[in-house]
């Protein structure tokens, strides 16, 4: 299995990926194309959206590209992407992962829901420790194998 996509360039998986049967996961840091389709589900049937963002809107206005927002621009870019994806047609298919729920029973609980099983995770990877990417040991996290077996 394999996990592609990054960023905010749509991807399209090869034929060989595609033959393989592959996990195509994609990662959007910015929602709003998101409201431009009006049958995702219908275009992709299995897809599942993993909706994270910040409670702390006065901490988000002080992170990364977010640094220098005023906390009602934030506040209303939440509320309109929780608007627009809970009124989407992927409402069944949405995890709501705020960054401030966090947690290794939170995360396990994201694995299943996914449709894997068999394994589970050890603790939460983090990415960023210290505002840096070069710190933290983000190895040996799952036990057990994974299998996937979700159903559309």
């Amino acid at each position: 299995r394999e996990v592609i996509g990054y960023e905010s360039k749509p991807y399209f998986p090869s034929v060989e990926s595609q033959k393989k049967k592959a996990i195509v996961g994609y990662k959007m840091l910015f929602w709003e194309p998101f409201q431009k389709y009006d049958s995702w589900k219908k275009l992709f049937p299995c897809a599942r959206v993993i909706l994270n963002y910040r409670n702390d809107l006065a901490g988000q206005v002080k992170s990364g590209f977010y640094s220098g927002s005023k906390v009602e621009d934030a506040r209303k870019r939440t509320e309109n992407m929780k608007r627009v994806f809970g009124n989407s047609e992927m409402q069944d298919r949405i995890f709501d992962l705020p960054l401030e729920s966090f947690s290794l029973a939170k995360f396990n609980e994201l694995l299943k829901w996914l449709g894997f099983s068999g394994c589970s995770y050890r603790r939460v990877a983090h990415a960023n420790n210290n505002g840096t990417y070069k710190d933290g040991n983000n190895s040996n996290l799952v036990n057990g194998t994974c299998t996937y077996g979700l159903s559309t």
